[in-house]
């Protein structure tokens, strides 16, 4: 056949394939192959016999061959000697001759077949090498061979450089997580590809993360194909965790990885010291020496340093390349991420920046690689001009809620939202109008008031510049192009990532077209869609409407709401549109809707009997009809006769308080409400995430208060808002390198406050709409109005809002209490010493002289000891019975059956009951017998009793539990309401008082109400009015609180007036002792009262102590004792002739969370033309900027300066 067609020069097209193509016959065709004037454009060869050897003839005969363009070899024996490759290195199989062939420039094949063959090991590598020289290659089919781990990333290495081929097919072939990691990060890089597909591979969660990703950066431009796949395959070799990337990159830090895994028993000075730099709490405080602890007994912790500890990345090699790419790219996109150099000794990270140390293939010499992120936004479309100018104040906000609010009823209703929408071109879903309306309509009326309109406005431009598109990438300073990872040499780095929530507008949130991609990505894949996108669910930020497309979609897989929710909430963009998805999705839907599952009771009119039925409608009298489960036969009942079954029985708030259970300690973080105590099992994923939300809230707040120079809060001094942290057990300082990344193994204990604080411009709830919210927790109460006038009255709220109300002043009986508290819970005191500090005090009072009141009172506790009946002894064991209980028993022996003998008195011999025998003195045998008829009816007695306790007891317990779950049903429907409702200070006293009214809090729930105060904290709009919420506390209460929330996050400057014990070894009390120092020198008058000073709690005080003039510098202020004193200025009126200096108490707010009040640092005047609130300075220098520059230099440190005359005052 092959010598008939050698001279048809008309010939394009030859299909040969399903014959057997060897021996004379593979030489003939190699001939006609060679030859220059062969016509042939395809070639097809599938299940031909070919093996290795003939392949290579082929190919060595395509060298000379300029027309052929599409060559298929499917289902070969190409690879078979692949093995033989080991003893005879000399061997050139097929593969290695294919790859030879694509890697020459005189290659003309624009289309290669090599599917079902035995491609494999090295020459599977050759291939996927020869794609980055290849210049012709359109299509390429590897489909069903194995390629592995080296195959596939020297695929995607290639990948990188290959600007031809469009269409790739890797079914099959073994792919690992390793090589699926490498080819995702290349297709980011590859700008011509079309279409990959990449089922039937072993891809493992992180390729397959990796890949799911491309949809949403690489858009429409590329088809991915994963159907099939195994997500759940590991990959040891696979060590880069893409959302996890922190560490050490060094050939240090893998010389410590080494002998780490080796189990030493003790380590080489640089691993030690470099192991107590990833892990301070491994060194070994009991030696001076810098040694770490014992390895053998820290093993677990040891692990945790080790997941810290990577190699130097050598970018010859595919992985390491790719793994250099994708953190760029997560740097560029990732906000507190950084690349350091590996000796450096920062923690922290401000800014997205990179430096590593590069060393070039045979050179020694290190050079410093420096790039900055750089990001591009699209412009707005004019719709969000149009906002833009709505927002800035360009158009005045009333004209424009005016000209919506069509039928002026002050308020916007349905109708005129869409109106809103339209205006600015926006087509809005009813789907978005509900969300919008959940979000802003807390009544139920269907109208949203003015100042909601506003804020819905700022929400929409905030949505609307989230969805513009950002791209973002790095790059060398002063160059404009993206920076392109070299293909050889080595570097070593750090990686820093401080994770931090994007605020409302900055970040960027998966669009609708984005979202579209995946989910037809998710379809493709037949069996693992579910699967597929939980997995993907991690590289989103959603919004309300995306969220809900995705949990419709996995609806159907998880068929549970609550379980769908779990998965989906962690990435929905911010707290506020997690609560509008919860309130969407988890509304009470009618339980008697068709199809709903019923238990029918008989009637004696209408239905002899009951059974198992299903609603298939309801009828306008408001009768159900149903259809019974066995038979199918139809009736019509009425609602009272049926019994709701299954998931039709479970109403809005239990599935919440479900899904508040199956989010674990992730639900606080996740709601917005992060202000907890927290107990964390870090084994646990839940857990490991709420710690990640914490660390990203935590980031966020504390840089945006070190941008705006405010005071660091935190208790340690460590810009932290973690508190009295425990791990493992022992006393812990959470930092940077705790949470970059969080430890896996340990049991860690600590308070969490956050530091977030509103706007200036930001108002509280307006009364009507607060009240509302109390309707929706509490029910319907008309005199609520009147109890929080009452409440602002007796506060003094609306005098001067609340600057003046009444403080704790005068009476100091019993106020140490508070103090011996805080100690108590800071561990700086014992409860043992407390006692032997009470005994001594005890001994104290019995050692001086009785007061007239005191002897009295003795007189008359004795007195009262002495009017109490005495008991006697009647039986042998000396119990003492009172006389009371003695006649009870004397009644009841009288009634019971004797032992024998007579009748007793006039009782008839036969009746059943007999008297006892009469008693006669001095007889043994009568006293017997009487000590043994009353030891059984003690006992009989004691045994009713006991029962009696017993029952009382049960039905307390029962009463108490009852009580604690209705207590935190609501605790956490409170929680709900306010969670994204910014109050006043007044509002949350009322919640607190209305809370303990209603449920009857006992000392054993306290911690409910702490709990309760915590949430409220952080929703509190003037948080300097904070001391009327504490007033609803008692002594002990507010020492637990202010040791969970911290002074500095609770006591305010504006409001110094109060009862202070502060200890100065603690950090934040010593701070609001400079405070106090200040204010004290300031401000006219004798404002401290009642000053004491002792130098250990339970020491004396110093006689006649007096504020020296040491205290006055920062090295002469002492460090420790305890400093006690009520403040005073005035109350306003200048009594005493104190009174406030405003501007410096306005800068003393920058060094508490509480900020100066805006009506406070406005320059107002009164009638007369004096300064309202701001105070006149007595000299050239002004306060506030000293003050706020101290501030910033980290807290305010009191040095004395020459003022006019030679005079020294304070600054």
């Amino acid at each position: 056949i092959l010598d008939a067609v050698m001279d048809k020069h008309d010939l394009v097209t030859l299909i040969v394939g399903y014959n057997k193509v060897d021996g004379d016959a593979a030489e003939k065709l190699a001939e006609f192959i060679a030859r220059e004037d062969c016509p042939l454009t395809t070639l097809g060869l599938s299940n031909a016999d070919v093996d290795d050897g003939e392949c290579f003839r082929f190919i060595e005969a395509l060298a000379t061959n300029n027309t052929l363009t599409n060559l298929d070899l499917s289902k070969n024996l190409i690879g078979s000697d692949e093995n033989l490759n080991v003893v005879n290195p000399d061997l050139i199989t097929g593969g290695e001759a294919i790859a030879a062939m694509l890697a020459s420039e005189n290659c003309t094949l624009k289309k290669l077949n090599l599917e079902w063959n035995l491609i494999r090991f090295n020459s599977a590598v050759e291939i996927g090498d020869a794609l980055a020289l290849n210049t012709s290659l359109e299509e390429l089919d590897l489909a069903y061979n194995a390629f592995g781990a080296d195959g596939g990333m020297a695929v995607g290495q290639s990948l990188i450089e290959n600007t031809k081929l469009l269409n790739l097919d890797l079914r099959n072939n073994g792919i690992t997580p390793q090589a699926g990691f490498c080819i995702a990060v290349a297709l980011r890089q590859n700008l011509c590809l079309k279409k990959i597909d990449l089922s039937g591979n072993p891809l493992g969660e992180i390729g397959g993360k990796s890949l799911m990703s491309l949809p949403m950066d690489l858009g429409d431009r590329l088809d991915l194909v994963m159907d099939s796949c195994n997500f759940k395959n590991s990959d040891d070799k696979c060590w880069f965790d893409p959302e996890g990337p922190s560490g050490l990159y060094s050939k240090e830090a893998m010389a410590a990885r080494e002998e780490i895994l080796e189990k030493k028993e003790v380590f080489t000075p640089s691993v030690e010291n470099l192991i107590m730099t990833v892990d301070p709490t491994l060194r070994d405080n009991e030696t001076h020496a810098k040694k770490i602890k014992d390895p053998s007994k820290h093993r677990l912790q040891l692990d945790g340093v080790k997941q810290q500890l990577h190699p130097s990345l050598d970018l010859s090699q595919a992985y390491d390349r790719a793994v250099l790419i994708e953190l760029l790219r997560f740097i560029a996109d990732k906000d507190g991420c950084a690349i350091i150099q590996p000796d450096s000794t920062q923690t922290q990270v401000s800014d997205n920046f990179v430096e590593l140390w590069y060393t070039d293939e045979g050179s020694s010499s290190k050079e410093v690689i420096s790039l900055v992120r750089k990001i591009e936004t699209t412009t707005p479309n004019d719709g969000d001009d149009e906002l833009i100018k709505w927002i800035n104040g360009d158009r005045d906000p009333k004209e424009i809620f005016n000209k919506f609010d069509v039928d002026n009823s002050g308020e916007i209703d349905r109708e005129e939202l869409k109106k809103v929408f339209k205006e600015i071109g926006k087509d809005a879903s009813e789907r978005e109008i509900d969300r919008v309306m959940t979000q802003f309509d807390l009544d139920g009326s269907g109208d949203i008031e003015y100042d909601e309109f506003i804020a819905f406005l700022h929400q929409l431009q905030q949505e609307t510049s989230e969805m513009q598109l950002k791209r973002k990438y790095m790059v060398k300073e002063g160059e404009k192009h993206q920076y392109r990872v070299p293909s050889s040499g080595t570097v070593q780095f750090k990686v820093l990532y401080n994770p931090r929530i994007s605020a409302p507008g900055e970040g960027s949130s998966t669009s609708n077209e984005t979202l579209d991609r995946i989910l037809s990505q998710v379809k493709k894949t037949s069996g693992e869609s579910s699967a597929m996108l939980v997995m993907s669910l991690s590289l989103m930020r959603l919004g309300v409407e995306e969220a809900q497309r995705v949990f419709d979609e996995l609806l159907k897989g998880l068929g549970d709401r609550v379980e769908t929710l779990k998965v989906l909430l962690p990435v929905i963009a911010n707290p506020q549109q997690v609560r509008v998805f919860i309130d969407m999705n988890l509304r009470d839907r009618n339980p008697y809707r068709p199809g709903v599952k019923v238990k029918v009771a008989p009637n004696e009119l209408t239905l002899e009997q009951g059974g198992l039925a299903q609603i298939i409608g309801v009828n306008e009298d408001d009768t159900l009809n149903i259809a019974w489960v066995d038979g199918g036969r139809k009736d019509v009942v009425t609602k009272e006769q049926v019994t709701l079954l299954g998931a039709a029985a479970v109403t809005s708030e239990t599935e919440k308080r479900r899904l508040q259970g199956a989010l674990g300690n992730a639900y606080y973080p996740i709601m917005g409400i992060p202000s907890a105590h927290y107990k964390l099992d870090m084994s646990k994923i839940g857990d490991r995430m709420c710690l990640q939300k914490l660390a990203a809230i935590n980031n966020t707040e504390t840089t945006t208060r070190r941008m705006a120079k405010l005071g660091d809060t935190s208790q340690k001094g460590n810009w932290m808002n973690f508190r009295n942290e425990f791990y493992r057990g022992q006393p812990f300082t959470i930092s940077a390198w705790f949470l970059d990344p969080v430890p896996k193994q340990g049991i860690l204990e600590f308070d969490y406050v956050s530091t977030f604080r509103p706007v200036d411009t930001t108002k509280p709830l307006s009364e009507k709409r607060f009240l509302q919210l109390m309707t929706q927790c509490f029910g319907d109460n008309p005199e609520d109005a009147i109890v929080l006038k009452n409440l602002a009255k007796e506060t003094k709220y609306n005098h001067e809002h609340g600057l003046w109300s009444p403080k704790i002043r005068g009476d100091m009986k019993g106020k140490e209490r508070f103090g011996l508290q805080l100690a108590t819970l800071m561990g700086e005191v014992t409860p043992s010493a407390v006692e032997v500090a009470e005994e001594r005090a005890k001994r104290e009072l019995e050692d001086r002289p009785r007061t007239r009141g005191e002897e009295e009172e003795e007189r008359r506790k004795e007195a009262e000891k002495n009017s109490r009946p005495q008991s006697r002894d009647i039986t042998n064991n000396s119990r003492n019975i009172d006389d009371s209980i003695r006649d009870a028993l004397r009644a009841r022996m009288a009634g019971m059956t004797s032992l024998g003998g007579g009748s007793a008195g006039g009782e008839k011999s036969g009746d059943v009951t007999a008297g006892l025998p009469a008693f006669v003195p001095g007889n043994r045998f009568s006293i017997m017998m009487k000590q043994k008829s009353a030891g059984a009816a003690m006992g009989a007695f004691g045994k009713m009793k006991r029962m009696s306790n017993l029952m009382m007891a049960a039905a307390k317990i029962q009463k108490r539990a009852k009580k604690r779950i209705n207590a935190l049903k609501l605790l956490q429907q409170m929680q709900d309401l306010v969670s994204m409702k910014w109050i006043s200070a007044l509002q949350a006293r009322f919640m607190l008082d209305k809370y303990t009214k209603m449920i009857g809090i006992s000392s054993e729930d306290m911690k409910l109400k702490l709990n309760l105060t915590c949430s409220l904290h952080q929703r509190i709009v003037d948080l300097y009015n904070f001391d009327i919420v504490l007033g609803a506390l008692d002594l002990e209460e507010q020492a637990h609180i202010i040791n969970r929330l911290g002074w500095l996050n609770t006591w305010s400057p504006i409001k110094p007036d109060t009862y202070y014990e502060l200890s100065q070894s603690r950090r934040e009390e010593r701070l609001v002792s400079k405070a106090l120092l200040h204010l004290a020198v300031e401000e006219p008058g004798d404002n401290w009262w009642n000053e004491t000073f002792q130098w250990n709690r339970f020491d004396k005080v110093i006689p006649g102590w007096e504020l020296p003039i040491t205290w006055f510098t920062e090295s002469g202020m002492p460090s420790k004792g305890i400093l006690k004193l009520e403040y005073y200025s005035g109350e306003g009126e200048g009594k005493h002739e104190c009174a406030p200096r405003w501007r410096l108490r306005n800068a003393l707010s920058g060094l508490v969370l509480a900020p100066c009040p805006e009506f406070l640092r406005c320059d107002e005047r009164d009638e007369d033309g004096n300064w309202k609130y701001r105070s006149q300075l007595r000299s050239k220098y002004n306060q506030l900027t000293t003050a706020q520059k101290m501030l910033a230099s980290g807290g305010i440190m009191l040095n004395y300066r020459e003022g006019e005359g030679n005079k020294k005052r304070i600054i």
